[in-house]
């Protein structure tokens, strides 16, 4: 599978003469030198220090042995990483490697199968998969115990035209940078450029992966490109997945952070924080999960949603509960790829054709566009019924190019949804005179938030009964407090009474 070695005599012989070294070394001996003194040494940070000297070149040097004779050399950076370093004796319950500034040019997958490997390195350090395979440049498979990937550069630019594209998300049929099917991982502080798939894939088989301070961007020449398929900057499926703090920018078609999207609830107790989301299709967005949490998020110039919920179409039917807490939204909407016009989506959207998203609670957002041509339409809009215990309170709603700021296009299932002190929303204007229609007319609450029924004309009345109880008819008479789906009766003779709804603040 992998190319010729083509390794000389001399570097075959010096490796036989390393192996008494490599034996000191774990036995905690280095040497300083083939012919110099012995003393003992304290274990160093890591095991390997890996370098590219020249252009297809790549080298491993014994982390504390001689600097000047590497242990492997190749011209395939792929076998170099997995046949020799990774299942060397000095890997096999897991080593890490420290990557000296370079080009480490990447012309097929590389495997990480050995249990607690960890790459480390600066972003002088730049690995560069090569257009001579699709499948995931880092591929962490189930028997790794964990993987860890800190500082280095992982540039995916020259794959930018390759098929198939990442649309099943499957992990081995789409040019990943990095897909993670082991227990655990730490991918940090790296620089991940030129996506066209997905940047950093957890799967399901993942959990306790901590994804924080990189840098994940696409391709800002071809952001616009229709044949560029749907991108996820990190797809987070697993458990108690932890993604924070990154910057991730020029995602198309898909979210710069999704939780949750395959056919069963494949996202929980998962959580984005403190991320900073720009210039993507969509901010944040899950399909489905449990225990889901997006918190304290700075989104803004997104060319679709800031922030997105679906339910999805395939079972279970039971998600949630998510939190979207302290986040700040700006200039959504903005329609510059994949199909939607300018000013027609809104900052934050719940759709999805089933039921159901349990206890969805949108508190403390800030939302705002600032544009003098406005393209967010509206702050939030839910836009179906498959929501429940849904409350939106504390969000401060900003101007948008339409009104109301928050819009629901259904009317609540139940009584549990509630929108309360939301500023810029709350309270809404005083709506009336009304008339009442055919009698007994039934006047129903389902905008979410309080309201009262005000008396401005009486007509021929003979009842007027709010949530059950019989009130006093006359002018002025104010109904007791509605709360969602809570209703007033009006029954009269032949002439209509009129009346205003008086909209609360919480």
């Amino acid at each position: 599978m992998m190319e010729s070695r083509n390794l000389t005599n001399d570097l075959r012989i010096r490796r036989l003469v390393l192996v008494g070294m490599m034996l000191s070394l774990c036995l905690g001996i280095s040497f300083t030198s083939l012919g110099g003194a012995i003393g003992s040494t304290l274990p160093l940070s890591f095991t390997f220090i890996i370098k590219a000297p020249a252009l297809n070149i790549y080298q491993a040097f014994v982390s504390g042995g001689n600097p000047t004779i590497p242990l492997f050399q190749e011209s395939n950076f792929t076998r170099l990483m997995y046949d020799d370093v990774e299942h060397s004796s000095f890997c096999t319950n897991g080593c890490s490697m420290t990557f000296n500034p370079g080009m480490y040019n990447q012309t097929q997958k590389i495997p990480i199968d050995r249990p607690t490997i960890k790459w480390i390195g600066t972003s002088a350090a730049r690995i560069l998969p090569q257009p001579t395979f699709t499948t995931p440049a880092l591929n962490v498979t189930v028997s790794g115990a964990s993987f860890g990937f800190d500082g280095l550069r992982l540039d995916d630019f020259a794959r930018k035209f390759l098929t198939p594209g990442c649309s099943n998300l499957a992990g081995t049929a789409c040019h990943i940078p990095i897909a993670v099917f082991a227990p655990t991982c730490s991918i940090k502080n790296a620089q991940i450029f030129n996506i066209t798939t997905v940047g950093v894939y957890l799967t399901i088989s993942s959990n306790s992966c901590d994804v924080a301070s990189n840098i994940i961007t696409g391709i800002p020449a071809q952001f616009t490109n229709a044949t560029q398929g749907v991108m996820q900057g990190i797809e987070a499926s697993g458990m108690n997945q932890k993604i924070e703090f990154n910057t991730i920018s020029y995602i198309r078609g898909g979210a710069a952070i999704r939780m949750g999207a395959g056919t069963t609830n494949n996202a929980v107790h998962n959580f984005a924080q403190g991320n900073t989301l720009f210039h993507n299709e969509y901010g944040l967005a899950s399909f489905r999960g449990v225990d889901i949490r997006m918190t304290g998020n700075t989104i803004y110039n997104s060319t679709g949603y800031g922030l997105y919920l679906d339910s999805g179409i395939a079972a279970p039917n039971v998600w949630g509960p998510i939190s979207i807490t302290g986040n700040t939204i700006s200039e959504s909407g903005q329609g510059l790829c994949c199909g939607a016009l300018p000013g027609t989506l809104p900052h934050i959207e719940l759709r999805g054709t089933r039921c159901c998203w349990y206890s969805v609670s949108i508190t403390g957002n800030s939302m705002l566009d600032r544009q003098s041509n406005m393209t967010t339409k509206w702050d939030i809009e839910v836009l179906t019924q498959n929501y429940r215990n849904l409350t939106i309170t504390g969000n401060s709603a900003g101007t948008t190019r339409a009104t109301p700021t928050i819009i629901l296009q259904v009317n609540p299932p139940d009584k549990s949804w509630i929108i309360t002190a939301n500023p810029g929303f709350n309270p809404q204007p005083v709506r009336g005179p009304l008339t009442a229609g055919a009698t007994p007319f039934t006047y129903t609450n389902n905008d979410g938030y309080m309201e009262q029924i005000e008396l401005i004309t009486i007509g021929d009345m003979t009842a007027f009964t709010c949530r059950g109880i019989a009130n006093i008819i006359q002018v002025d008479a104010i109904s007791p407090v509605l709360n969602t789906l809570d209703t007033c009766v009006f029954t009269y003779v032949a002439v209509a009474p009129t009346y205003d709804v008086l909209p609360m603040q919480g």
